[in-house]
């Protein structure tokens, strides 16, 4: 099991080194992929880690759903919603990073270890009870039982 979490960890966090391309060279900031390093051009590098992917907060909100009961396409839509909204709350998270590390390196290590893992999963948390809310208001407006087993 722990190989198998690695290899998602490295391949995971390949994707938001190459996206990080984008929305810094929109906001006029270049920057230099190379693998996993985002580099500044004015010397500022961050390396993307495993633990950096957002795979930890994925992994927890999935975690509750599959033990929420739900029916299978609910927990599937779910997964696949909630997935794709912490990968893009955690590519805003790097992004962040980039251009306050480009600043203070005093402020990007607070809010890397601390500030960061917070604003991470509480939303996580956030997004787990909006699929809570969804599937209560799915099966009323259905009209199937609130507690299906599956």
């Amino acid at each position: 099991m722990r190989q198998y979490i690695q290899l998602i960890g490295s391949t995971a966090a390949l994707p938001s080194g190459a996206a990080l391309t984008a929305p810094t060279g929109l906001a006029g900031s270049p920057a230099e992929v190379n693998g996993v390093v985002v580099r500044h051009p004015d010397g500022f590098a961050l390396a993307i880690a495993r633990r950096c992917a957002g795979l930890e907060a994925v992994c927890l909100v999935w975690a509750g759903m599959m033990a929420f009961p739900a029916r299978w396409p609910e927990r599937l839509l779910g997964m696949a919603a909630a997935g794709q909204a912490v990968m893009l709350l955690n590519l805003v998270r790097i992004v962040s990073l980039y251009y306050l590390g480009q600043f203070s390196a005093r402020w990007f290590e607070w809010a890397h270890l601390y500030a960061w893992d917070l604003l991470i999963m509480v939303p996580t948390l956030g997004i787990f009870l909006l699929w809570i809310r969804w599937l209560r208001s799915h099966r009323g407006s259905a009209g199937r039982p609130d507690a299906p087993h599956g």
